[in-house]
């Protein structure tokens, strides 16, 4: 199980750092986004058929390297429930 969680949606699309698509196939293990309360689940076997888009390269601010967004349409498997007295 590869997990990302992100904190921003892009015209409906999610966009992850390709190097956590690239470690899923690679594994052979289900990708597993998260964005605020909802969780999305893509079995390496769809990732590469899932795939909606590609951004241009950005440079990392820590480690100086060149890398892209992949991006996935969001669709919200099931709501994380949260256990909140009110």
């Amino acid at each position: 199980m590869i997990y990302k969680k992100e904190n921003t949606l892009w015209h409906g699309k999610i966009g992850v750092p390709e190097k956590y698509i690239t470690a899923a196939l690679k594994k052979k293990e289900v990708l597993i986004l998260e964005y605020k309360k909802g969780k999305m689940e893509i079995p390496y076997t769809e990732i590469k058929g899932s795939i909606v888009g590609y951004s241009p390269f950005f440079r990392d601010k820590f480690g100086g390297k060149d890398y892209k967004l992949v991006y996935f349409q969001w669709k919200d498997d099931e709501p994380i429930q949260t256990n909140k007295l009110l």
